[in-house]
Order: C-alpha cells, then sequence, then structure tokens
C-alpha cells in the first residue's frame, strides 16, 4: 500500500475511532459495570499503542559511538586532506521516529531525534539522502580540503506528507554547542 495512502487511511481511521468512542464511551458509562468501562478504556489504550507502533516501525537498531569516536569528531577538525560531514537530528519533531541517510557512495545509517552521524571524506561534491516513513529530502553538499559541513535535519510537517529539511550551520561554535549536546550514532 502507498504511504500517503496509509497516512489518509490512518486520519479517516482516527476520525471514525473519535466518533465511534464518543457514542460508545457515552454508552458504556451508562450501561457497563466497573469492569466493562475499565475493559473499553484499556481496548482504547490498546488501539493508541498500536498506533504508534506502526508509526515508529521502520525504525532500527542503531549503535551508538563510543565516548572516544565522539570526542573525535567533536572536535570538528578533520583529518589532513580531509573534509567532515555532520548530520545532525534536533527538534521535538518526528523526534521517536528513525531517519534513514545516505551520503551516496560513502555511508548509510540512521538517527533518531536527538543524535548525530559523522564523516570524513575526501574533497569533493557529495548527495546526501535522508528518508523516513514516506517522507524524503536530498540535498548537496561540496567541501574542500579542512572544511566541515553541519546540516541539521528537520521534519517540516505538512498536512499528509511532511518535508525533510536540510539545514546547513555554518556557525561551527553554534554547531559545536548542538552537536555536544546530543549522542554520536555509528553508520551501520
Amino acid at each position: 500500500m502507498n504511504r500517503q495512502l496509509k497516512w489518509v487511511a490512518l486520519i479517516v481511521a482516527v476520525i471514525i475511532a473519535a466518533f465511534f468512542g464518543m457514542a460508545l464511551s457515552t454508552y458504556v458509562a451508562e450501561n457497563a459495570s466497573g469492569g466493562g468501562a475499565a475493559l473499553f478504556t484499556l481496548a482504547m489504550f490498546a488501539m493508541v499503542v498500536a498506533i504508534f507502533y506502526w508509526l515508529l516501525s521502520g525504525n532500527k537498531k542503531v549503535s551508538m559511538a563510543d565516548s572516544a569516536a565522539t570526542s573525535a569528531a567533536l572536535t570538528m577538525r578533520p583529518a589532513e586532506g580531509k573534509a567532515a560531514i555532520y548530520l545532525m537530528r534536533k527538534g521535538f519533531v518526528g523526534m521517536l521516529q528513525g531517519f534513514d541517510f545516505e551520503i551516496v557512495g560513502v555511508a548509510s545509517g540512521q538517527a533518531k531525534g536527538n543524535q548525530f552521524l559523522h564523516a570524513e571524506v575526501a574533497p569533493g561534491s557529495y548527495r546526501i539522502l535522508a528518508k523516513a516513513k514516506g517522507n524524503g529530502g536530498e540535498t548537496q553538499v561540496t567541501l574542500a580540503s579542512g572544511e566541515v559541513a553541519v546540516l541539521k535535519i528537520i521534519l517540516e510537517p505538512g498536512m499528509l506528507k511532511g518535508s525533510i529539511i536540510f539545514e546547513r550551520i555554518t556557525d561551527l561554535v553554534s554547531a559545536h554547542a548542538e552537536l555536544a549536546s546530543i549522542k554520536m550514532v555509528k553508520w551501520s
């Protein structure tokens, strides 16, 4: 099933469930014993949990980088003759949803909210892709030797589908502060 169609189906199901929920809750409150009302509440809670599970089902288990790798990355100084790319997820929207990232031809991995990925690359141009539950985005960066690109990836909500936005942070001092406040994950 098309992912966009899944979202439409989910929204329709939530609207229908809201109407049935209101009607049934009034009926249950008037006609059920204490146990019946509790069972109804438990069933509604289970449905909400199932919906959240489905929404987050694309997340992969990621390995966190050790403290030595994180400290090395946070120096923000690439090795001689290299450049560095940081992909940072920070923000509330879509925080629990894993985004699949790929620096085409270099590395791929996944990061959730408040996590970042770091790659040292040869100078040149790189295409960077991001995907998450029917949403996608891409950008291109060109780096010289010793240059650092910090990209903050944001999920901008939409009516049926969100947009993934890449925001390049040019102030490396503020970028360092943001990166130091979140966790580094390893590439797959």
